[in-house]
C-alpha cells in the first residue's frame, strides 16, 4: 500500500470514528503491544506475533500525528531533538 493508499485509509478512519475513537483505538493498540512483549519474553507468542503488534502502534501514531493535524515539519523537528536527547543520555552511560 502507498503512503497516499494510507492516507486514505487514515483519513477515512479519522473520518469515521473521529479524534476520541483514534484516541481509544491507540490505547487498545498499545495495550496489545504491552501484552504481546510480555508474551514473546515468556514464549508465549512468536516474533511474527509481537512484529503485528508493534506495526498496528506505528499505524495508531500515523493516525494520531493525522488526527491532531500535526505538521511533518513540526513534528520532524521534535523527532531530531528527542533522538539527541537519546543519544546524549546513551552516551553518559558507562559499562
Amino acid at each position: 500500500m502507498t503512503d497516499a493508499e494510507q492516507q486514505e485509509v487514515i483519513n477515512k478512519s479519522i473520518n469515521l470514528l473521529g479524534l476520541q475513537g483514534q484516541v481509544d483505538q491507540f490505547h487498545e493498540e498499545v495495550g496489545e503491544l504491552l501484552t504481546a512483549i510480555n508474551h514473546y519474553k515468556r514464549g508465549r507468542n512468536t516474533i511474527e506475533d509481537l512484529i503485528v503488534e508493534i506495526v498496528d502502534v506505528n499505524m495508531m501514531l500515523k493516525a494520531l500525528r493525522a488526527a491532531y493535524m500535526i505538521k511533518d515539519e513540526d513534528y520532524d523537528k521534535i523527532n531530531i531533538q528527542q533522538w539527541d536527547k537519546f543519544k546524549n543520555q546513551i552516551d553518559k552511560i558507562e559499562i
